[in-house]
C-alpha cells in the first residue's frame, strides 16, 4: 500500500506544481511516478503487498490518482493554448513590423 500512497502524493505534488505552471519540475517527478508505477505493476498480483487494505480503498486512492492525472492533463492543454496565443502574437507583431519598415 506504501506504493499507492506514493503514487497519490507525488501525483498530488504534480497537480500543485501544474497549478503554477512548473513543467521543468512536473518532468521530473514524472520519472519518479514512472518507476513507481512500474513497482506498483510488479506487486499487484501479490496479495501479501495489499494484505489489510480493502478493494474500496484502493480503489478509492486509485480514483484519485486517476482524477488528479486528468486535472493535470487539463491544465497542460490550457497552457499549450495560451502559449499559440503568445506565438500568434509575437508572429502577428513580426509581420506588422516587416510591413512597417518595408521588409519581408
Amino acid at each position: 500500500m506504501l506504493l499507492l500512497t506514493d503514487l497519490l502524493q507525488i501525483t498530488r505534488s504534480m497537480l500543485a506544481a501544474a497549478e503554477t505552471a512548473n513543467w521543468e519540475k512536473i518532468e521530473e517527478m514524472e520519472v519518479q511516478r514512472k518507476v513507481l508505477l512500474k513497482k506498483l505493476a510488479a506487486t499487484i498480483d501479490s496479495l501479501e503487498d495489499w494484505q489489510g487494505y480493502s478493494s474500496e480503498v484502493i480503489d478509492k486512492h486509485m480514483r484519485e490518482v486517476l482524477a488528479l492525472n486528468n486535472r493535470i492533463i487539463d491544465l497542460g492543454l490550457q497552457a499549450k493554448v495560451e502559449l499559440a496565443e503568445i506565438i500568434g502574437n509575437i508572429q502577428r507583431g513580426r509581420k506588422a513590423m516587416n510591413v512597417y519598415y518595408g521588409t519581408t
